[in-house]
């Protein structure tokens, strides 16, 4: 998507789900940080300079401070990320659709539940997140060989099966399981099964988001065999448990 520089160096000053102060934002002509915006899906759009951005699910935007724009969206389906930094490269405007989204959804749905809960430590919590969602965001706009790429889609095709196993995936890409897990270590600093449950998860987050699924139907939809398993985790990772976050 972008070029990310080494010693690129940012701080969280908001986390939203949804717009921030929309009359406010018209009235100063921007925020005074530059802004991270990616849909979840419905109707949201984003409209700089009379151009719509972001009209498609799995866009993601990155606005310069003090660049006006104006959101429309439906209630929970945008997530907006204001930061600040001196680093010269967000100084221009980038808009793009993620060819891997799964992995920038989970980390913003993780930034969210960080920065509502507030403990101890979030705001160092936060920075690193939000280093991970602009390196992922670089990332995605790199050239990737066709067996990591295979192995994706697979993954990311099938995430909702709880019978997809590391084995059935490597066969399919006509590699050994030792050397996927290689693979994916050297492209993704985790493993295949550690991908495949962040799918699972920011699925879920957005389909908790949403609003349209029980918790149980959601552990169903995600690929989670066990309901209890899936609460467990999904408190693990967002800090707080699906139902606490279906209702935010």
């Amino acid at each position: 998507m972008f070029p990310l520089p080494e010693e690129a160096r940012c701080r969280t000053m908001a986390v939203v789900r949804g717009s921030i102060h929309d009359e406010k934002i018209r009235e100063c002509g921007g925020m005074p940080y530059v802004s991270l915006a990616f849909r979840l899906a419905g109707k949201a759009e984003l409209t700089v300079e009379g151009v719509t951005l972001c009209s498609e699910k799995n866009h993601v935007t990155l606005l310069p401070q003090q660049m006006p724009y104006k959101a429309r969206y439906d209630q929970n389906e945008m997530i907006f990320v204001h930061f600040s930094t001196d680093v010269p490269l967000y100084e221009e405007m980038y808009d793009a659709s993620l060819r891997h989204p799964e992995e920038v959804c989970g980390l913003l749905c993780r930034l969210l539940a960080v920065w509502e809960r507030r403990a101890l430590g979030y705001r160092v919590e936060a920075d690193a997140l939000l280093m991970q969602v602009l390196v992922a965001c670089a990332r995605d706009g790199q050239g990737e060989d066709e067996t990591y790429t295979a192995a994706c889609d697979l993954l990311r095709a099938r995430c909702d099966d709880p019978t997809l196993s590391v084995d059935e995936v490597a066969a399919a890409v006509r590699v050994s399981p030792s050397q996927l897990r290689r693979l994916f270590h050297a492209r993704r600093g985790e493993s295949p099964c550690r991908y495949l449950g962040d799918l699972r998860l920011a699925r879920a987050a957005e389909l908790l988001c949403r609003g349209e699924s029980t918790v149980a139907q959601t552990a169903e939809r995600c690929g989670f065999a066990d309901a209890r398993y899936f609460a467990r985790v999904f408190k693990a990772r967002y800090g707080c448990t699906p139902s606490q976050f279906r209702l935010r």
